[in-house]
C-alpha cells in the first residue's frame, strides 16, 4: 500500500515539473501540437503571450494566434533625398535640425528633393508629396515643405493649415530672394538650412501675433545711392561750367529773331529725322503660382509657391 501511495505522489510531483516550464515561458501553437494536444492544453494558467511570435496562451490554455500589441513606429523624415543632392552627413544634420524646429513650433517643416515631378507641376508634386507621406501637426496638417526637382530645375513651397497664413505672400517672396540664388549656385545644403531659419523665424514670429512684411530697405543701400547721385551731379556740373565758359555773352533779346544776323540764315534742304523712341518694360512674373489658397487632388487646402531656378 505505501509502495502504491510513493508512486502516486511521484506521477503528482513529475505533472508539476512538466507544467512549470508552459507557466514561465510563451507557448506556441505547433509545440503543443508537437505534444499531441491538439493546440490546447486542459489547465488554468495564466494569460502568456509572446508578441512577436503572434500567439499566446490563454486561460483556458489554447494557443491563439494573435495581432501585434505595439506594433514597429517609423520616425518621419523630415529631408527625403530622393536626388541625392546631399551627402550623409549633410542629410542626417539637416533631419535632426528639422525635426528639432518641428517639434519646437509643432509645424512639420520638410525639404524633399526627386529627380522629376513626372506629368504633375512642383505645387502639385508638393502639395501631394505632403499630403500622402503623413506631413503636418494638428487637426488642420499645420507645416511646410520645400520641393526641388533636379532635372527640370524647379521648385516649390507647399503650406497647409496655419502655415498659409503664417507663411503669407510677402514671406513666400522673400524666402523665394533669399533661397533661390543660393539654389541656383549648386549650394543645395545652404539653400535647406535658409529654408530652415526663415520658416523658423516667420513662423515663430506668427505665433507672437507678428505678421511678416518685406524687411525695409538697408542703410547701407540707401547711403550707396546718395553716394551715387552726389558724384553724378558733381560730374554734371563740372560738364556744365565747361560749357558754359565757351558761351559768348550777347545782349538779352525779348525776341529770338533779334539774335539772327539778317542774311546769315537760309534753309537749302529740309530732312526729318528720327531722334528716339519709347520702350514699354512689362516684368516677367517671378513665380508660377502665388501663396493663394488651392486643393490638392487629396481635396486638401495648400497655400505655397513655386517656379525655376
Amino acid at each position: 500500500m505505501k509502495k502504491i501511495k510513493l508512486t502516486v505522489v511521484s506521477l503528482c510531483i513529475s505533472a508539476l515539473m512538466g507544467a512549470i516550464p508552459l507557466l514561465s515561458a510563451p507557448v506556441h501553437a505547433d509545440d503543443l501540437n508537437a505534444k499531441g494536444l491538439n493546440g490546447s492544453y486542459i489547465g488554468e494558467y495564466e494569460q502568456m503571450h509572446d508578441v512577436s511570435s503572434g500567439y499566446y496562451l490563454a486561460e483556458n490554455g489554447t494557443a491563439t494566434e494573435t495581432t501585434s500589441v505595439t506594433p514597429a513606429v517609423t520616425a518621419k523624415k523630415y529631408v527625403a533625398d530622393d536626388a541625392d543632392l546631399l551627402d550623409k552627413s549633410e542629410e542626417e544634420a539637416l533631419n535632426s535640425k528639422l525635426e528639432k524646429i518641428s517639434d519646437e513650433l509643432n509645424f512639420d517643416v520638410a525639404v524633399v528633393t526627386v529627380n522629376s515631378t513626372g506629368s504633375k507641376t512642383a505645387t502639385e508634386y508638393a502639395d501631394d508629396y505632403f499630403d500622402y507621406n503623413g506631413y503636418g501637426r494638428g487637426s488642420n496638417g499645420d507645416g511646410a515643405l520645400f520641393l526641388v526637382s533636379i532635372s527640370d530645375r524647379k521648385w516649390a513651397i507647399s503650406t497647409k493649415g496655419y502655415g498659409i497664413s503664417a507663411i503669407n505672400k510677402d514671406a513666400l517672396n522673400y524666402m523665394e530672394d533669399e533661397i533661390i540664388p543660393i539654389l541656383k549656385d549648386g549650394d543645395y545644403s545652404d539653400a535647406f538650412n535658409k529654408f530652415a531659419d526663415l520658416t523658423y523665424d516667420i513662423v515663430k514670429d506668427a505665433k507672437k501675433g507678428n505678421s511678416f512684411t518685406e524687411p525695409k530697405k538697408s542703410k547701407d543701400v540707401l547711403m550707396n545711392l546718395i553716394i551715387a547721385f552726389s558724384i553724378g551731379a558733381f560730374i554734371s556740373m563740372i560738364i556744365i561750367l565747361s560749357y558754359k565758359k565757351k558761351l559768348k555773352p550777347v545782349k538779352f533779346e525779348t525776341e529770338a529773331k533779334a539774335y539772327i544776323v539778317p542774311g546769315s540764315f537760309n534753309i537749302r534742304r529740309s530732312d526729318d529725322y528720327f531722334l528716339y523712341f519709347n520702350i514699354t518694360k512689362i516684368p516677367i512674373p517671378k513665380n508660377d503660382s502665388d501663396s493663394d489658397s488651392h486643393t490638392s487632388s487629396s481635396g486638401s487646402s495648400h497655400g505655397g509657391l513655386s517656379g525655376s531656378f
